[in-house]
């Protein structure tokens, strides 16, 4: 990948030098798959810890401040780098008007869910009218910010039954809208499980919204098991297996994995040929789904670099293991 120069400002074409020289090609390739909607030319391949640090290193220098104000970016690796100097502002009124300014120019759901200024968590009453506007943007990635604020700031202590409603009321054809919107009601169920239930329960939500926020509250290593009633999955497993060798929720109607449904005789509960149903893995290769909340770590959002290469070592080991 050739450096594109900015053409415009000395310390914009530094700050681009710096970026390269962190640059990983392999990692480029990789990184840039996770992001379909960029083009890959966009995509430098800096590490995500590198970029953190090299934010740390230019936060109240002159030539970050020159760079902040030069927008729009060409590389994804500059509108993150552009997103961690954000977090560093120190005074809210600054940290939120910056981030407005640099909100209709995010084009990805990694910067999108990257940041957010650390001031922001001293000052949410204050947020809140901009996490409204937010919403009604007509912005892809903006109105994604704002649902995610929500489910950063507004789940715990300043929780309000009234912010699940904001979250429905958003209605939007596109695809990152809707993901967050289910990752937000998603963890609703686990931190606010008595007001955020009915919203299922009641199908209060949109067909695809409801059902992708009972995927990912299963998936979801912080939903207590009794959670997964809500698909009827366990309810309804060996029937669905027995009738036809796959499993289709009974509630979403998503479809899971196809197996080979075999006899095993002399097995201790019995059917009346003899034998009993059991599973037996059809396919060979395995597509292993990974939540973007698991890849967040502790934060639960954006990626995390040590909680990737853990699962990464530990698919590698059971890979090797056959």
């Amino acid at each position: 990948m050739v450096q594109k120069g900015s053409g415009k400002m000395p310390e914009v074409d530094v700050i681009r030098a710096q970026l390269f020289a962190l640059q990983d090609k392999e990692y480029q390739v990789f990184y840039s798959r996770l992001m379909p909607t960029l083009p890959p030319e966009t995509v430098i391949g800096v590490r995500v810890p590198l970029l953190r640090k090299l934010a740390k290193q230019l936060t109240d220098t002159p030539e970050a401040e020159v760079f902040v104000q030069d927008l729009p970016h060409f590389y994804y690796e500059e509108n993150a780098l552009h997103a961690f100097l954000l977090e560093s502002v120190r005074d809210f009124g600054t940290a939120l008007a910056a981030t407005e300014r640099f909100l209709p120019y995010v084009d990805n759901w990694a910067v999108c869910d990257s940041f957010s200024p650390k001031v922001f968590a001293q000052h949410k009453p204050e947020l809140l009218a901009a996490i409204r506007r937010w919403l009604g943007s007509d912005q892809v990635y903006t109105v994604r910010y704002g649902i995610g604020m929500l489910m950063r700031y507004y789940l715990d202590d300043a929780f309000s039954p009234e912010y699940l409603a904001w979250a429905a009321a958003v209605h939007s054809e596109e695809y990152y809208v809707n993901m967050m919107r289910a990752w937000y009601f998603a963890t609703a169920l686990a931190k606010q499980s008595a007001a955020a239930l009915p919203w299922l329960t009641e199908k209060r939500l949109d067909v695809w919204t409801h059902n992708k926020t009972i995927q990912k509250a299963v998936e979801s290593y912080r939903i207590p098991r009794n959670k997964s009633r809500l698909c009827g999955r366990c309810a309804s497993v060996h029937k669905s297996f027995a009738k036809n060798g796959a499993f289709d929720c009974l509630h979403c109607g998503s479809f899971i994995v196809k197996y080979n449904i075999v006899k095993m005789p002399g097995y201790p509960a019995k059917d009346k040929t003899g034998g009993v149903w059991i599973m037996a893995l059809k396919y060979k290769r395995i597509l292993l789904k990974i939540s973007g909340e698991a890849l967040g770590g502790e934060k639960g959002m954006g990626f995390d670099e040590p909680t990737m290469d853990a699962i990464c070592g530990g698919v590698k080991k059971a890979h090797e293991l056959g």
